[in-house]
Parts: structure tokens; C-alpha cells; sequence
């Protein structure tokens, strides 16, 4: 038995599936494992390519600041709450987002 990881047509790793030896690899599959330094990883052709956790988190922050200046400033006292739960959900989210990581 050996393992086969998938890949869909972006290149984005699906997962991998043990196989017989003698299985003949299909469009979309290759037998070099993804490292697990990556996140969220993508097949060139080649080899695996994505962003390691420090620049994953970095992105992801750049991602939460381009957001958070999206936000309207409040102009009054209902607006700020407001603004303030905005600001509470995209930080959930991104601690959701952390967590699948």
C-alpha cells in the first residue's frame, strides 16, 4: 500500500487516499506528500507550494486590517456598539479561521 495526494484544478491540496502499489496515479493526484510546514498548500506541477504560519498569519492579519478599515467609523453612541460588534465578529472569525490551521 502507499498514499496518493489529491489535488483539485487550482492546484489546492484534497487529501490523500492509500492505494494499491501497483495503482496508476490519475489527473489530479501525485505521490509527493505535502509538507506540513505549509498551509494550505498548492501543487505547481512540481512540487508543493504555500505559505508558512508565520506568513499565513501575516496575511491573515493584513486581511483583517483591510477589513477593519472597510468598517465605518461610529458617529454616535448606537453606531459605536455597533462598530465594537463588528470588530468582536471578524475576530471570532479569524479565530475560526486560526483553528482549522
Amino acid at each position: 500500500m502507499k498514499i496518493v495526494y489529491m489535488f483539485d484544478d487550482t492546484g489546492a491540496f484534497l487529501g490523500g487516499k492509500k492505494v494499491t502499489n501497483d495503482y496508476q496515479l490519475q489527473s489530479g493526484e501525485t505521490e509527493i506528500k505535502p509538507t506540513t510546514e505549509l498551509y494550505n498548500p498548492v501543487w505547481n506541477g512540481n512540487a508543493w507550494a504555500g505559505m508558512t504560519q508565520s506568513e499565513w498569519q501575516e496575511k491573515q492579519e493584513q486581511d483583517d486590517k483591510a477589513l477593519f478599515d472597510k468598517i465605518p467609523l461610529p458617529s454616535n453612541q448606537s453606531s459605536a456598539t455597533e462598530h465594537n460588534w463588528q470588530r468582536w465578529l471578524i475576530n471570532k472569525c479569524r479565530t475560526i479561521k486560526k483553528s482549522k490551521h
